[in-house]
């Protein structure tokens, strides 16, 4: 009688612990790298009353793609289906067109701010995942004119985010290639100049590889 009751006990304290391991929380931080690929225009640029008149008019202006660097902070409690993450992604030097020409005295930046929830699939060590969010978005202009198309020297607007992606569980590092859909809008200042447009819709691709490091 005192073996069986030993043995009850012991499986208890083994399923007690058991649970309480499932129950742990999993916090990971990832450095990522890939590249910023807007999809939609900024818009009708303001054009000071000083440009020259070729320069006059309406004019479109957009983002050309390039490299983007981001930090993820993720934290999974596993036995929820969900995990919560923030990520902040920033393409420090982006190309900008003006009617479809390369515009050389201005360079922007894109920088974004997110907070997702994320819902794993666990497939042993391949993982893929999906989320959706909300969070903040900025451009900045680097601007060395005073007529012609006016730029803002900075612009936040909110917007949403949809994505996911696949990731490759090595034991405390992960590996994934992820997929970010960020969309919202945009519209210029037009108490810079003249013939600025309505505000327009903003979607921006962030395609990128990251390196999950998980801290306990």
């Amino acid at each position: 009688m005192k073996v069986r009751i030993a043995v009850a006990v012991a499986l208890s304290l083994c399923s007690a612990t058991g649970a309480g391991a499932q129950r742990q929380s999993g916090l990971s931080i990832a450095p990522k790298v890939g590249i910023f690929v807007p999809t939609t225009q900024l818009g009708a640029v303001p054009v000071s009353p000083d440009a020259y008149e070729a320069h006059r008019g309406p004019q479109k202006a957009a983002l050309r793609p390039g490299v983007m660097l981001g930090m993820t902070a993720q934290y999974d409690l596993r036995t929820r289906p969900f995990g919560l993450r923030v990520d902040v992604a920033h393409a420090p030097s982006l190309d900008v067109t003006v009617e479809g020409q390369t515009f050389d005295v201005v360079r922007a930046s894109a920088s974004s701010l997110a907070i997702s929830l994320v819902k794993p699939f666990r497939l042993d060590q391949v993982r893929p995942f999906v989320m959706a969010g909300l969070g903040l978005r900025a451009y900045g202009f680097d601007r060395s004119i005073t007529a012609g198309p006016q730029f803002p020297s900075s612009n936040i607007d909110t917007e949403g985010l949809l994505g996911g992606g696949l990731a490759i569980d090595l034991g405390g590092v992960a590996v994934s290639a992820e997929f970010e859909d960020h969309f919202g809008t945009f519209q210029f200042d037009n108490d810079m100049g003249e013939g600025g447009g309505s505000r327009q819709l903003q979607n921006n691709v962030l395609v990128s590889l990251a390196l999950r490091l998980r801290l306990r």
